[in-house]
C-alpha cells in the first residue's frame, strides 16, 4: 500500500492510499482510498489501470517546475491529479495535490473532473516519496 499523507494529518485526518494487484501481464487493478476528516467513511474506487499509466504518474510526480501547475492525466479516465506550487514553508517547497476520481461517465469516457476529490498539503519530500513508494509496490508485482 503506498500512502500520501496531508502535512497537518493530525488535525485533517486527510490521505490518499493506493494499492495494486497485478491484472495481467500490461494492468493492475488498482484501489483508491481517499479519506479525509474523522467522516469514518473514505471513498474508495476500484479499477483497471494499464502498466503505463503507472509508469507515467512515477514520471510525472516529481517536481522539475516550482512555479507552474500541472494536470498529470492517464489513459483510464478513473484517475486524475493535480499538482500546484504553495510557496515555501520552513525551508521546505510546498504543494496542492488534487487527487480526482472520475470514471468519465459525464463525457463519454473523458476525464471530467467532476468526481470525488482530495485536496492535501504536501512538501517536495513527500512527492518523490511517494513515486518511490509506487515503484516498489510496482516492482514488487513483476
Amino acid at each position: 500500500m503506498v500512502e500520501l499523507l496531508d502535512l497537518c494529518y493530525e488535525q485533517t485526518q486527510s490521505k490518499l492510499s493506493l494499492r495494486l494487484e497485478p491484472d495481467d501481464e500490461d494492468s493492475y487493478k488498482i484501489h483508491v482510498s481517499l479519506e479525509y476528516g474523522n467522516i469514518g467513511h473514505p471513498i474508495r474506487h476500484t479499477f483497471i489501470i494499464l502498466r503505463r499509466d503507472i509508469e507515467k504518474i512515477i514520471s510525472s510526480v516529481p517536481v522539475t517546475d516550482h512555479k507552474t501547475s500541472r494536470w498529470i492525466y492517464t489513459i483510464e479516465p478513473s484517475l486524475t491529479f493535480f499538482i500546484t506550487p504553495q510557496g515555501v514553508l520552513e525551508q521546505k517547497k510546498m504543494f496542492l495535490f488534487i487527487v480526482i476520481l472520475d470514471a468519465g461517465m459525464a463525457n463519454s469516457s473523458f476525464s471530467t473532473e467532476t468526481g470525488p476529490a482530495l485536496a492535501i498539503r504536501v512538501t517536495e519530500d513527500d512527492l518523490l516519496d511517494f513515486a518511490q513508494q509506487l515503484s516498489v509496490e510496482v516492482a514488487s508485482l513483476l
